[in-house]
């Protein structure tokens, strides 16, 4: 049970988007250490923050809470909310407490944080597509957590800003290693949900007429492969080295150059079925892409 300040509290907090039991030290910025009851508290509020929660999940190593699989570290989970997010957390998990850092979107306006903030996918990602950290990886964060802490409280003065900014990217910067090594420990699980949207962008064009795009956008692919866009996105570019655009149109130009060599269909026909906007564009791109015309492609099988 919670108390009565506890109560008002929370219902303050839900008000106002920030978060129970954090402390805003920096009027852009807070961090904290709370407890399970707090995490609870936490659970369902839609904040205006960014934030970085990394929950110590020990107790439910063998469990798939937050998308953890067989193949992954079990000593905590890393979440990431954007502003506008509702925070959902997963209340079968057996939390120990959970180490926090917020901040708001002023203090990445025009910092380190901003400038790097695309390659801070997982942002996007959502809770079951957590961040599963080793002892030793946690070690790191518990290391750069308190960094920002100890940041946050001393006097307020020109350079404030710019140390935390550099701090926090320093967090997030180590955050993207360690989703890079978890990416590299999924490499089958990885290569299943590719295989997945080789078969969702070959019946995109299957369909051919009841599509309007030129080439399946990212939502579309993740609906179907149960991802979300951000995490295909970031699996895509560790499995193959390209975005995910650039993979459909790859796989776009494999299904053209297999109709030019084993079938009779023309270049009209294949630009109609490829969702080219005519003949003539399919061939120029045709030929800038491979070197040589599709006249060429066929005479060559």
């Amino acid at each position: 049970m919670y108390t009565k300040s506890q109560d008002s509290e929370t219902a303050c907090c839900r008000k106002c988007n920030s978060l129970p039991g954090v402390r805003m030290m920096h009027p852009l910025a807070g961090t904290a250490e709370v407890s399970p009851d707090e995490l609870d508290a936490i659970n369902g509020i839609t904040t205006d923050l960014y934030t970085v929660m990394m929950i110590k999940n020990r107790c439910c190593c063998r469990t798939s809470c937050y998308g953890h699989t067989g193949c992954d570290f079990s000593y905590a989970s890393v979440l990431f909310f954007r502003p506008g997010d509702r925070i959902c957390l997963n209340g079968d998990t057996k939390a120990e407490g959970a180490g926090i850092v917020t901040f708001r979107k002023e203090l990445a306006a025009g910092s380190e944080i901003e400038r790097n903030m695309g390659e801070y996918r997982f942002f996007g990602y959502r809770t079951d597509e957590a961040l599963h950290v080793s002892e030793c990886e946690e070690r790191t964060l518990d290391r750069l957590f308190g960094d920002i802490k100890t940041e946050l409280g001393t006097c307020i003065d020109e350079y404030s800003c710019g140390i935390i900014g550099r701090r926090i990217c320093l967090l997030l910067d180590y955050c993207r290693r360690f989703y890079n090594r978890q990416f590299i420990m999924r490499t089958d699980r990885n290569r299943k949900i590719l295989r997945q949207t080789n078969h969702i962008i070959h019946d995109f064009f299957a369909q051919h007429g009841r599509q309007h795009e030129e080439l399946p956008k990212a939502q579309y692919i993740a609906e179907r492969t149960d991802t979300s866009a951000a995490y295909l996105e970031d699996l895509v570019k560790e499995e193959t080295g390209l975005c995910l655009g650039q993979y459909a149109e790859m796989k776009r130009l494999d299904m053209a150059r297999d109709l030019l060599m084993h079938s009779h269909k023309s270049d009209d026909e294949i630009a109609s079925i490829l969702h080219y906007g005519s003949a003539r564009c399919f061939r120029l791109f045709f030929s800038r892409t491979t070197g040589m015309t599709t006249d060429q492609c066929r005479t060559s099988c």
